[in-house]
């Protein structure tokens, strides 16, 4: 059963100040993390709009310089590149990103996606503009202003005076306006950095005969911890706990219960922290009330009552838009007339 948690339940006076992930954006750069899609260097012409099958790079946006293609009319289709994200925590799930740039009234493109090694072209396409019949997806605004295409909307951040995000969305300072240009984002999934810390971003433009009208200004990457488990659980088999989302204020948000007894009585236990609950440390047996081998693993501040499925899921979807930045932690418990099964716990770090 899906249910859906509104931002207005009264937690407000509940919040707890903690530090919130954010997303950090990595300029795309051919000197130092961009190459050609096999890792061979790549290039670019400075400054150019000619019809040559190779990327331009222009003195704007994010780092003072974008990837561009399709400049001016004309059939090109530039190479397509890699993106390589370092640093990151060898094993641990991160949530990856792309940044294209839009204009006023035009509908830019890009194409992307993660793998491990050069995938087959076409990548997946996505659209600043959506409009009904594209075959792309659309990109999502970030700018309070920016221009929307049919349906779509906006995360509606701020910025300063000079055009830079101040909402919170970002860890870095990133410029999401520029002129009539507006920064668009494109949530690509959670993927397992290498042994290296690293993950690898495919990147490319929209190939064949196009117009100004459908170019591709392409200008980094994001990355940012995902969702991660907490604790371990109980029962035989143990149900699981997920999402579906990115923990972004004004985004729906699932969390999920799969592997849990079908058509039962469901509890997920919604908290601010996974140390302490009510003066008593966390994790918690719950062998004192008759649940061996169980924990409580969050601090159930907030309970949501759902039903399983026939195929023993449920899920709870929240939008936090308006309230600050917070960490939530969550745990689903399933009770038949077996007993008592639960799943690990749940951290997420949810931001403007």
């Amino acid at each position: 059963m899906s249910r859906r948690l509104l931002a207005s339940f009264s937690i407000s006076t509940m919040l707890v100040s903690a530090l919130s992930a954010q997303i950090t954006y990595v300029d795309a750069d051919c000197s130092t993390n961009t190459t050609l899609a096999d890792g061979t260097a790549y290039v670019p012409m400075l400054n150019s709009t000619a019809i040559d099958n190779v990327w331009n790079q222009r003195a704007f946006a994010n780092g003072g310089s974008i990837l561009s293609s399709h400049d001016v009319t004309g059939n090109e289709d530039c190479p397509m590149l890699r993106t390589v994200i370092t640093g990151l925590v060898p094993g641990l799930p991160h949530m990856i990103y792309t940044y294209w740039w839009g204009g006023a009234n035009v509908s830019w493109r890009g194409r992307c996606l993660v793998d491990t090694t050069q995938p087959t072209a076409p990548l997946p396409g996505y659209v600043s503009l959506w409009f009904a019949t594209s075959v792309f997806a659309p990109m999502t605004p970030l700018a309070v202003d920016a221009p929307l295409g049919v349906n779509q909307t906006v995360l509606g951040l701020t910025r300063d005076a000079s055009g830079f995000e101040n909402s919170g969305h970002f860890a870095n300072q990133v410029l999401i306006q520029e002129g009539n240009r507006w920064l668009y984002e494109v949530p690509l999934g959670t993927f397992t950095a290498d042994a290296n810390g690293e993950i690898w971003v495919y990147i490319d433009d929209l190939e064949g005969q196009q117009g100004s009208a459908n170019r591709t200004w392409y200008d980094g990457v994001g990355y940012e911890w995902a969702p991660f488990q907490v604790g371990a659980g109980c029962g035989n088999p143990t149900p699981s706990i997920g999402y579906v989302g990115q923990p972004i204020m004004t985004r729906d948000f699932s969390v999920t219960l799969t592997g849990g007894a079908p058509n039962s009585f469901a509890l997920l236990a919604i908290g601010f922290n996974a140390t302490s609950w009510n003066g008593l440390p966390l994790p918690l047996s719950l062998a004192q009330f008759g649940y061996p081998g169980c924990t409580l693993n969050v601090s159930a501040d907030i309970n949501q009552f759902a039903l399983t499925n026939g195929s023993g899921a449920a899920q709870t979807t929240v939008n936090l838009s308006g309230l600050p930045n917070l960490d939530l932690y969550w745990q689903w418990a399933v009770l038949d007339p077996a007993g008592l099964t639960s799943t690990s716990g749940l951290e997420t770090h949810f931001h403007q």
